[in-house]
């Protein structure tokens, strides 16, 4: 539910809707947060790869030395070379209403402060 929040509010700030999200790195590994993450939040979660921090270093390397001339370049190694896995979102009343409540509980957490 953080996801979503925080997603909702770089739209709010951005003007810009987001329509996918990106796991990288060891958390891309784990089903059920990555399902989680797309039901929650009504949006396609791409997850991997998972030595995200490494493969990003080279191929950042490669481009500074000119190999690689743009990002999306770099996206299409990545896409072509690692496997990524999808995920699409079964989003329910049901997770509605416990983002609503997440909702509340923030606001009341907020004005206790």
């Amino acid at each position: 539910m953080k996801y979503r929040y925080v997603i909702e509010k770089a739209e709010e700030l951005t003007g810009k809707r987001i329509r996918k999200i990106n796991i990288v790195g060891g958390g891309s590994r784990n089903w059920l947060h990555n399902q989680l993450v797309a039901d929650f939040n009504n949006r396609i979660v791409i997850a991997g790869p998972e030595e995200a921090t490494s493969i990003g270093n080279m191929l950042i390397q490669l481009a500074g030395l000119g190999y690689i001339k743009s990002l999306k370049e770099v996206r299409e190694y990545v896409k072509n070379s690692f496997q990524l896995k999808v995920f699409e979102p079964n989003h329910t009343k049901q997770h509605e209403d416990a983002y609503t409540k997440f909702l509340d509980l923030l606001e009341r957490t907020a004005r206790s402060r």
